[in-house]
This record gives structure tokens, sequence and C-alpha cells, in this order.
């Protein structure tokens, strides 16, 4: 899914690799992404490891949510997941929602600032 003002570039292929990225405040966040979980319920029945690189500006409520599911779909599938979490140096807030899910899903995360 391409990048437009309110909408991050979603990239999923079947190499396991998944990377969001940009701002994400749709008025629909699950009908959003939908098409991205649908993917995911498909891939995740091969079993494959999977690298999620997550590289966002801001989030809103509703795709907070959403992302939480998202990760929490791989948790639960059991496939050897890596995160990379991506954050602005100056937004603490996108950090510690980071943390957050890397506390409640209970797998490690890689934290890096981008400028």
């Amino acid at each position: 899914m391409n990048e437009t003002v309110n909408t991050p570039e979603v990239f999923f292929n079947l190499n396991g690799i998944l990377r969001i990225a940009g701002k994400s405040l749709p008025e629909y966040a699950i009908e959003y992404y939908k098409p991205l979980m649908d993917k995911l319920d498909e891939f995740l029945e091969t079993k494959q490891s999977i690298e999620v690189t997550i590289e966002m500006i801001y989030i809103n409520t509703s795709s907070s949510k959403v992302f939480y599911n998202i990760l929490k779909k791989i948790t639960e599938s059991g496939v050897m997941v890596t995160v990379h979490w991506h954050y602005e140096e100056d937004d603490e807030d996108m950090r510690e929602l980071g943390e957050y899910y890397e506390e409640m899903l209970e797998i490690p995360f890689a934290y890096q600032v981008f400028v």
C-alpha cells in the first residue's frame, strides 16, 4: 500500500518482510489494514519467520490498536519474529509505545532513532 498524507507505506512480501512507515491516521483503521491482516493470515500458516520494521512518525489511537493486533497475531502464531521499532529522536511517546507493545507481547524489540 502506498503512503498518503494520512496513511503509511505498507510493504509485505512472501519472504517474511513487513515494513510500515509514515503516519497512520486513517478514519477507519481496521478497514485500512484489513488487506494486510488477510495477507498475514495466509503467510503465518506457512510458519516461516517474519521480520517487522515499524518506522512511524505518528499513530492515532485506532491505528495503535490495529498495530497491537498485528503484532499479537504474529506472536500468537508461533513463528519466529524480529521487530525493529524506529522512532524520531525527540519522540519519547513513540518509543514508549514500542516499549508497551514489547512488554505486553513479551517479544524483544530492537530500537533505533531515525532522523
